[in-house]
């Protein structure tokens, strides 16, 4: 199971139960459960105007959080992130601010993250050969699955949400987009109000090898 961005705090009040159901209903083992990153939102750490409105502070906003990966934390034990823009905010201030690693705390030691929550840039998956990451660098999962020649499921593209494929005579692959499981009425996603590209609720299941995505309705 592969769970679109949940952008904690600001995530949809559905995105729990929904992760937990599919979870059950295609009997999914908690070692098989991954983030495509974006786990949080850490909205005040973003380089971009903060809305004045904003309904809660930065310590809030911390302290809320954490509290929600303890929920996430006791639903799926042995989740597995790849690592991601919105999740390196912290660090990416700390260095703009040019702090060394050992004067800052973690991003596990912050969120006090469970000790069998895997953080990588990516993650191989071997058997059906897919990919698990981010997803930034490419405009969508199809052309991360042709650069990295497997499977690959990725998220960031809040937008895009799907299974594309290519083949060739030497080998078919297969792009799959999550969507993302945040709340697009919050005032952190007030940007794109007006953008003519909606996001989309889902996550994506990959049962023998298939991808199917699954919509949060």
């Amino acid at each position: 199971m592969f769970l679109g961005d949940i952008h904690l705090p600001f995530e949809h009040p559905r995105a729990l139960e929904f992760a937990k159901t599919l979870q059950k209903d295609f009997n999914i083992p908690h070692e098989n459960i991954y983030s495509v990153g974006d786990i949080l939102d850490l909205y005040h750490f973003s380089r971009w105007p903060k809305n004045p409105d904003a309904r809660i502070t930065v310590n809030q906003e911390l302290d809320i959080a954490r509290d929600k990966i303890k929920k996430w934390a006791r639903a799926f034990p042995e989740m597995k992130i790849a690592d991601s823009n919105h999740d390196s905010r912290i660090m990416k201030k700390a260095i703009g601010a040019e702090l060394p690693s050992q004067v800052i705390k973690s991003f596990e030691e912050i969120f006090e993250l469970p000790k069998t929550w895997t953080i990588k840039d990516q993650f191989v998956i071997c058997g059906p050969d897919i990919l698990v990451c981010h997803g930034e660098e490419f405009p969508d999962a199809l052309q991360a699955a042709i650069a990295y020649g497997l499977n690959v499921v990725q998220g960031h593209h809040h937008s895009k949400f799907g299974v594309q494929y290519r083949a060739s005579k030497m080998q078919e692959l297969w792009g799959a987009a999550t969507g993302w499981l945040g709340d697009w009425e919050s005032f952190a996603f007030a940007y794109g109000s007006k953008s003519k590209h909606k996001m989309i609720l889902g996550s994506i299941v990959v049962i023998n090898g298939v991808p199917y995505p699954i919509p949060l309705k």
